[in-house]
């Protein structure tokens, strides 16, 4: 008796895999398992959660470390999940951007697609920078904080600039602001 090597079945992204495709791009490429699990899974049993995600890892959308990755590169929290092939064309897809996916996933034709995404401003995280790792965790961290206080304060969030970009542009470092002053009868009352 042979055992045949078949390939996964398809999966049919739901929603909520939009989501979290859409979120790792935004947070720069990489999320841990307590951040995905809480932020875009909550709420169903554990085996579903863990079935889910290796299917959309079979099916190119997503990668996570190897045993080996792991061992050279000790991750944080249980794993992180960083976008594969398919999951970086959806995104591209979401913003309007068709970069001619590849016929082949050998790692030139890969190395090319990636060009191709980037000539269109789509940077794709092929894999985590593990030096910064726990740093990369933490700012995610405080992300998903900053945006669920502005919700608390019905505040409307217009998006969080990725580190890189912060870096790059200086006038994303400097903060204006006015201070208005209510004056009755000579006097300041209040300052907005």
């Amino acid at each position: 008796m042979t055992s045949r090597t078949s390939s996964p079945p398809p999966v049919v992204l739901q929603e909520r895999d939009r989501v979290f495709l859409k979120a790792l791009y935004d947070c720069d490429g990489v999320l841990s398992y307590t951040q995905t699990r809480a932020h875009f899974y909550p709420g169903i049993a554990d085996s579903t959660f863990d079935n889910r995600l290796r299917q959309l890892k079979h099916n190119q959308y997503i990668h996570y470390p190897t045993t080996e990755q792991k061992r050279e590169h000790p991750v944080p929290d249980r794993t992180v999940y960083w976008l594969g092939v398919k999951g970086i064309a959806e995104v591209a897809a979401h913003y309007g951007v068709d970069a001619d996916f590849p016929n082949t996933l050998s790692n030139d034709a890969l190395n090319k697609y990636a060009r191709r995404l980037r000539m269109q401003n789509i940077r794709w995280v092929r894999e985590p920078h593990w030096r910064y790792l726990k740093h990369h965790l933490a700012v995610c961290d405080g992300r998903f904080l900053a945006r669920a206080a502005a919700k608390k304060a019905a505040l409307i969030w217009q998006g969080w600039t990725a580190e890189s970009v912060f870096r790059a542009d200086r006038s994303l470092q400097t903060v204006t602001y006015t201070v208005q002053e209510v004056r009755r009868g000579g006097q300041i009352v209040d300052v907005e």
